[in-house]
């Protein structure tokens, strides 16, 4: 499922993050390694578009994309 969502927190240290999308309840997992723009970390706050899937856990984000820094 495509879907645009706003970065709740993230640690470029460990880089992994969540994000909050519409009609999602609760947030979603985001790994660095999916991060489609090579050299982009993600701040709370941004806008990123991303593809989600079923994860172990939660739902997992797939191909993020930056949309809009914040």
């Amino acid at each position: 499922m495509e879907a645009t969502g706003r970065v709740e927190y993230y640690d470029i240290d460990r880089g992994f993050g969540f994000v909050s999308c519409a009609g999602i309840e609760g947030t979603v997992f985001v790994h660095a390694s999916n991060i489609r723009t090579e050299g982009t970390t993600l701040q709370v706050g941004d806008t990123v578009a991303l593809d989600i899937v079923p994860g172990d856990r939660r739902p997992v984000g797939k191909r993020v994309t930056l949309i809009y820094g914040g």
